[in-house]
C-alpha cells in the first residue's frame, strides 16, 4: 500500500496518488480525508501521472470527498489522467464525479461576463449569505434581511445610527462605496454576545472593533467567494470608521446607483448601503 502523498501551494492541496490504487487504498484515502479537510486552501488537485491501476472501489469515498468539499466552497479537480485510467473513469460514468480536467490553468482564467445588473444581484446575494452566516457563527444570532427595503426620509438619522464603517471599491467589475450603518442598541448587543461584558466607558472601543469587523467579515468573505466562483476582480480592503454625522452627510452627495439591505438581528437593526459610483 502506498500513500497519498500531499503538498500545499498557494492555496492548492496538490495530491499525488500512488500506482495502484486497490481496495486497500481505500483505508489510506479515508484516513487522509480528515487532514485535507482542515487544510486552508481553496482547491485539491489530484495527480494521477503515477496511476497505472485504478480500483473501483476507490469511486466511492472520493465522490463523497468531493460533495463535502463543494458544500464548503472548495474544488476538487483530477488531473495528468493517462488515457487508459482517463477512458475507464468515462466509461464507467464517474468522470464528473472525479473531475478530470486536461489543463489546470484554464481553471483559474476565469473571465467575467456579468452585466452590470448582475454582479448588483450577485454582491446583494453573497453579501446576505455571509451577513446570515457570520451572526450566526460569530454571535449565535439569526438575522433577516430585507434586500428590497426603500428608506424613508427620517430612516437615517444620528438619533437612529451610532456607528457606521465604510469601504471603498475600485476595480474592474465596480466602484463603489460600501457604508454600514448600525443601532447603538445592535451594536451593544453583537458587543456582549462576542465579549460577554457590557458596554462601558473603559471598553467603548470595542463598538468601533466590532462595527469595523461585521462589515468586514461580510466584504472579505464575499470578495473571496465572488472572485473564485464568478471571476470577479474585487480587491483586498480594510474598514474604516466614518462619523455617523460624517456619513450621513456625505450620503447627501447621490451616488449614481444605490442599493439598500437592511438585516434584522435580536438585538437590532444595521443597514448595509451599496453606493454605486461608476
Amino acid at each position: 500500500m502506498s500513500a497519498f502523498k500531499n503538498t500545499v501551494v498557494e492555496k492548492i492541496n496538490l495530491i499525488r496518488l500512488p500506482e495502484v490504487i486497490d481496495k486497500d487504498s481505500v483505508k489510506i484515502f479515508e484516513a487522509s480525508v480528515p487532514v485535507w479537510t482542515d487544510l486552508p486552501v481553496e482547491i485539491h488537485v489530484f495527480d494521477f501521472s503515477n496511476v497505472v491501476k485504478l480500483n473501483q472501489a476507490i469511486y466511492a469515498p472520493f465522490v463523497k470527498f468531493k460533495k463535502e468539499s463543494n458544500v464548503n466552497q472548495i474544488k476538487v479537480i483530477s488531473v495528468n489522467l493517462r488515457p487508459e485510467i482517463s477512458q475507464q473513469v468515462i466509461s464507467h460514468g464517474v468522470n464528473n464525479a472525479i473531475g478530470q480536467v486536461k489543463d489546470i490553468k484554464s481553471l483559474f482564467a476565469k473571465k467575467q461576463n456579468d452585466t452590470k445588473s448582475d454582479v448588483m444581484a450577485s454582491l446583494i446575494r453573497y453579501f446576505v449569505n455571509t451577513a446570515k452566516e457570520s451572526l450566526t457563527a460569530m454571535f449565535n444570532m439569526s438575522v433577516n434581511c430585507n434586500e428590497s427595503y426603500k428608506e424613508a426620509a427620517t430612516d437615517f438619522s444620528a438619533d437612529r445610527f451610532f456607528r457606521s464603517s465604510r469601504i471603498d471599491v475600485n476595480c474592474k467589475t465596480i466602484t463603489a462605496r460600501l457604508n454600514l450603518y448600525i443601532e447603538k442598541p445592535c451594536l451593544e448587543g453583537l458587543v456582549f454576545e462576542a465579549f460577554k461584558e457590557p458596554v462601558t466607558e473603559s471598553n467603548s472601543d470595542l463598538m468601533d472593533s466590532v462595527a469595523g469587523e461585521l462589515l468586514n467579515i461580510i466584504y472579505g468573505s464575499s470578495k473571496s467567494k465572488l472572485n473564485n466562483d464568478r471571476g470577479y476582480d474585487l480587491p483586498p480592503a480594510i474598514p474604516r470608521m466614518v462619523p455617523i454625522n460624517q456619513a450621513l452627510t456625505d450620503r447627501k452627495d447621490p451616488p449614481k446607483e444605490r442599493f439598500l439591505i437592511q438585516f434584522s438581528a435580536p438585538v437590532g437593526q444595521f443597514i448595509l448601503e451599496i453606493n454605486v459610483t461608476k
